[in-house]
């Protein structure tokens, strides 16, 4: 008789992992709690999982099984000010799309200032007037 658990098929090959998990902080290393994370279909549009990050800043989601195919994941927070809401992008540290049996790490970081990977910069720019 062969049995399974969570880690291990019952051929003895470790299960593949279906999700991704990670760490979300500031600039300086303090966790962000609250940002969301979306996790987005390259193909099929309106196909997403979000999650939020805990208190500690951690978070974990679950692929689905179908649609099958490649994802990729990014993060974004809120804040307010001044009667307004404002979503911040947030700096990956892994851009490349995952799937179900090759999962990645990515961690996020809340970077106020600098270049973005898919270019652009973070941060607001200001239209001077003469």
């Amino acid at each position: 008789i062969s049995a399974c658990s969570k880690t291990e098929d019952s051929t003895g090959t470790p299960a593949p992992k279906t999700g991704i998990s990670g760490k979300i902080t500031t600039a300086d290393g303090r966790p962000l709690p609250g940002a969301s994370v979306i996790l987005e279909h390259t193909v099929w549009h309106n196909s997403y999982v979000k999650t939020t990050a805990s208190t500690s800043g951690e978070y974990s989601a679950a692929l689905p099984a179908q649609p099958e195919g490649s994802w990729t994941a990014k993060a974004q927070v809120q804040r307010s000010a001044y009667g307004q809401t404002y979503t911040f992008d947030l700096h990956p540290s892994a851009t490349d799309a995952f799937n179900r049996t090759h999962p990645v790490v990515p961690n996020f970081t809340w970077n106020p200032s600098g270049a973005r990977p898919a270019g652009g910069y973070y941060g607001a720019h200001i239209d001077l007037c003469a």
